[in-house]
């Protein structure tokens, strides 16, 4: 029996920075929390103008967090996925944006991790301290 090998996991793994990236800077612009403060789902227009941002910007953001699954609906009708509204909105008991935060910090430090492993010593900066 012919088994076939398939490149996904690996392709996922490699690219996992996008999603890890576009989660972050939602997180960092407020836009969940934002999103939660409208009475009605606002479409993109109106989001971006709340969060004082471009409208493109903010579109390519929410396609990104659509295809994610933290958001739902539409451009015309934006609106919190259930997981988005209990972990990502500031006033959420299981807020976890300020963790997601704070992690932000050691992106640039794990971007040097083959050099570190070259050298045997972490990057000039330090993974493991700031």
């Amino acid at each position: 029996m012919l088994t076939m090998v398939s490149p996904r996991r690996l392709l996922q793994l490699r690219f996992g920075y996008i999603a890890a990236r576009s989660v972050g800077a939602a997180v960092e612009l407020g836009l969940f929390t934002t999103l939660a403060q409208f009475l009605q789902a606002p479409d993109v227009a109106t989001l971006a103008e709340r969060l004082k941002c471009s409208e493109r910007g903010v579109r390519v953001l929410c396609q990104a967090l659509l295809m994610m699954g933290l958001l739902e609906g539409h451009e015309a009708r934006l609106e919190l996925s259930e997981e988005a509204a209990a972990f990502l909105v500031e006033s959420a008991p299981g807020y976890l944006g300020g963790m997601m935060i704070a992690t932000d910090r050691h992106w640039n430090k794990w971007g040097q991790l083959a050099e570190a492993v070259k050298m045997g010593e972490p990057p000039q900066s330090g993974i493991e301290s700031d």
